[in-house]
């Protein structure tokens, strides 16, 4: 059996995984995890704001041609970690491990549009990855990682290119029984776990390749399964529409590029890389795709697309068009899918992505709760990631002062306890003044976010944008200039 490593394994992160989609009150809406910076978490949520505001005016789009409904669910990012949905926003801590939360605030649970939802997300998924991963080695057998990818053209819109890969992905394991009999009985083929990559640039336009964890027999022959599977990934590839067989250049770059190996998986030396992020090992680079960066200059992942509007680059316009584009796709697609059964085997539960969101792993201690005016007043100075700091650093006169800076005085503020006399706070009894707002109530919430949103947070200047009544009447929506004369909509 391959040497491994332990890059892969499961790591207990109860930070992870606990918010609700919007419509249900975030038990704890956790900031990352411990591998991921404090500097990440911050341009998470600052990513998260510049998301809002494209799908922002994508929905003012929508509303104008009277589609209301897709309007306001890609619209829900808008409100992410930022809407209250309750009079007071709870500030608590972790026992086990000290980090910051916030409750009482809408979240989206989009794992397509959101970076701090994404996040959150996919590093449970990682860890069921990790011990799948784990299992299969304890049994002696061995993963493979499998990366697939296909010729693509500037002019292909996403859901075209999805849909032809699709087609190929299908064909690939169906059309040839003695493949799958290759697979299955030569090479101990158990299952699979399979995630899809995207990224786009201006050249060369969309690009998509999967990532595959095979689990085969511990002395499966990597050299042999790339063989065979570069054979049924080209005649995949010619029904699909994917590869021209009378362009030879074409077809020789595919048979060098398409299809690539990596035995023992565990040990991959591949590199999700994100600022200070390194070494992540195969059960990161398969789930943690929104770590990724293109490799080529100009090629973006489409969180990468969220920077060059926020840095305001000459590529703002065709970010915005292209990220808009990818929200719209991608919504409702999965994110990893699991060969039928292969959970089951693994003894891994199955949970969707909502359920995972509402789950509640931690044992937290409320710290305080305030108004909800002033953590608009939080939020709108994009001070979110700060406060949780702040919260972590267990310093209850450092959160006093945090919060006076807002406030101006200590109106809105509720603490557990006195703290100028007693710093060893006990919240036990204390609980939220608030009310739950129920689901149907989530429109006023985006409509509360739209109104409370600094005015600077939006990009593009309102003269631009497709004058609707309907969306005014809804959101509230106004046009402001601010302090450089720019007009934007708020």
């Amino acid at each position: 059996m391959p040497e491994r490593n332990h890059l892969n394994a499961p790591v207990e992160c109860n930070e992870w995984g606990e918010i609700a989609p919007l419509g249900i009150t975030a038990k704890s809406s956790a900031p990352l995890a411990a591998e991921i910076s404090k500097e990440n978490r911050q341009k998470r949520f600052k990513y998260q704001r510049v998301a809002a505001s494209v799908l922002g005016v994508d929905a003012q789009k929508k509303m104008q041609k009277n589609d209301k409904k897709h309007a306001s669910e890609i619209h829900r990012v808008c409100a992410c970690t930022w809407t209250a949905v309750a009079n007071n926003v709870d500030l608590m801590r972790s026992v086990e491990h000290g980090s910051g939360h916030v409750k009482n605030v809408a979240t989206c649970g989009s794992v397509w549009s959101c970076p701090v939802c994404t996040a959150k997300i996919q590093e449970r998924r990682r860890q069921e990855i990790a011990l799948a991963m784990d299992k299969w080695y304890e049994q002696g057998g061995q993963v493979v990682m499998v990366t697939l990818t296909a010729p693509h053209y500037n002019d292909q819109s996403l859901a075209e290119l999805r849909a032809m890969q699709g087609a190929a992905l299908t064909s690939l394991r169906k059309d040839s029984g003695s493949y799958r009999r290759f697979l299955k009985e030569d090479q101990g083929f158990k299952g699979l776990i399979r995630a899809l990559e995207v990224t786009v640039s201006n050249r060369n336009g969309w690009h998509l390749h999967t990532h595959e964890l095979w689990f085969v027999k511990g002395d499966a022959n990597a050299g042999r399964i790339k063989k065979r599977t570069l054979e049924r990934w080209e005649n995949a590839c010619y029904k699909a529409g994917l590869l021209n067989a009378f362009d030879d250049k074409q077809v020789r770059a595919f048979r060098r590029r398409s299809v690539d190996i990596k035995a023992s998986a565990s040990c991959s030396e591949y590199l999700a890389k994100m600022d200070d992020a390194s070494h992540w090992g195969a059960d990161r680079e398969i789930a943690k795709q929104s770590t990724k960066h293109g490799k080529k200059k100009g090629s973006f992942h489409p969180f990468g697309l969220l920077a060059e509007i926020e840095e305001k680059t000459d590529k703002k316009a065709w970010a915005a068009a292209k990220f808009t584009e990818y929200a719209n796709d991608m919504k409702g697609a999965r994110q990893l899918f699991w060969s039928p059964l292969l959970k089951d085997f693994f003894g891994i539960g199955e949970k969707s992505d909502e359920e995972i969101a509402a789950e509640e792993t931690a044992t937290l201690e409320k710290v305080r709760s305030i108004a909800k005016e002033l953590w608009y007043k939080i939020c709108k100075a994009g001070a979110r990631a700060t406060l949780l700091e702040v919260i972590e650093t267990k310093d209850d006169r450092a959160l006093h002062v945090f919060l006076d800076q807002f406030k101006g005085s200590s109106d809105g503020v509720k603490p557990c306890a006195d703290v100028e006399h007693d710093t060893k706070l006990s919240c036990e009894g204390v609980e939220s003044s608030g009310e739950s707002i129920e689901t149907e109530q989530i429109d006023l919430l985006v409509a509360d976010f739209v109104r409370t949103l600094d005015n600077n947070k939006f990009l593009f200047d309102a003269e631009s944008l497709p004058k609707t009544q309907s969306f005014s009447d809804r959101y509230g929506s106004s046009v402001r200039t601010s302090t450089n004369g720019a007009k934007y909509v708020i």
